[in-house]
């Protein structure tokens, strides 16, 4: 990461998403511990109910180290990131998770399969990947968009 800030989630999301029931989502790349320290408080808020994507020697490690038991959880073993990638695409085309989310993955590898008529989701809905920003001290918020019409 360029910033030594912590990585936190802004209070006014969680609030909205806690109204919500929790969503099948796959974790596409869990070699890091920001990513599965953003899991773990994603569980604990009741939002996600994740499929974790990745190396599980690797996650086994960083979930230890980090205190999340990942044991509950479905585990994907994948041998690299564009197995990973492809492995996300593929629960979401069969509709086995309902939300797709990028971790520790180079955004090509995470986005190609996604938006490929081969191996992405099949439906009429729209396709959309959000990078949402905030800056500390600020009340700001810059989102950027992907939409696939």
């Amino acid at each position: 990461m360029l910033s030594p800030e912590v990585v936190t989630c802004p209070d006014y999301l969680l609030q909205l998403a806690r109204n919500c029931p929790p969503v099948k989502t796959a974790i596409v790349g869990t070699g890091a511990s920001v990513v599965l320290e953003s899991v773990c408080a994603s569980v604990d808020a009741g939002i996600i109910n994740p499929v974790l994507i990745g190396d599980p020697g690797i996650l086994t490690q960083i979930s230890d180290e980090i205190g999340f038991d990942t044991s509950h959880y479905e585990i994907v073993s994948t041998p690299d990131e564009k197995a990973m990638g492809e492995a996300g695409a593929a629960l979401a085309r069969a509709n086995k998770v309902k939300m797709v989310m990028k971790g520790h993955i180079h955004t090509d590898n995470f986005i190609r399969p996604l938006i490929s008529r081969r191996t992405g989701p099949r439906s009429r809905l729209r396709l959309s990947h959000v990078f949402h920003m905030s800056v500390p001290g600020s009340d700001r918020v810059l989102m950027m968009f992907y939409l696939r019409l």
